[in-house]
């Protein structure tokens, strides 16, 4: 048991290695003229495809005014465009540019070697189950029914 409850507090710690993680990527963004909320927005849009504003802010895991903010900067800087649902035309979706999806898969690939760089010292099979046991852990917490007095945000 740590001397001290936050150095073993599971919430704590993935949110400190997710601020040391993403430091080196941050100033790489910063250099590009681009929002951390922006990248996201991009890297889920090049992953997953055309989202409207509500699915983007699910799975940017932000909220949805920053993701309405982040798509209208994105939108003025040509890295994106919204068009209307096929079988309701007042349904709106984002999707990327091709400038969009090149920045995007740029940044991603950045991202990438960042990432390897930062997590060397874990070894190939000791970074995959890391990535394993976290799937694992949000996938079960995905599952869990949500209580009247939890948030969304982390601890």
């Amino acid at each position: 048991m740590p001397d001290h409850f936050l150095d073993g507090y599971l919430p704590y710690l993935l949110h400190r290695a997710d601020s040391l993680l993403s430091v080196d990527l941050h100033h790489e963004l910063a250099e590009e003229h681009v929002q951390v909320s922006e990248w996201r927005v991009l890297t889920v849009l090049r992953d997953r495809g055309p989202l409207s504003i509500g699915a983007l802010a699910e799975r940017t895991m932000l909220p949805q005014p920053t993701v309405t903010h982040a798509v209208a900067r994105l939108e003025r800087k040509g890295y994106v465009a919204r068009s209307s649902g096929r079988s309701d035309r007042r349904q709106r979706f984002v999707s990327n540019t091709e400038e969009g999806a090149a920045l995007a898969s740029t940044l991603v690939e950045r991202a990438a070697a960042l990432e390897d760089a930062a997590l060397a010292e874990l070894g190939a099979d000791e970074r995959a189950r890391l990535v394993r046991v976290l799937q694992e852990l949000i996938g079960g917490l995905e599952e869990r029914p949500t209580s009247p007095g939890s948030h969304e945000t982390s601890s």
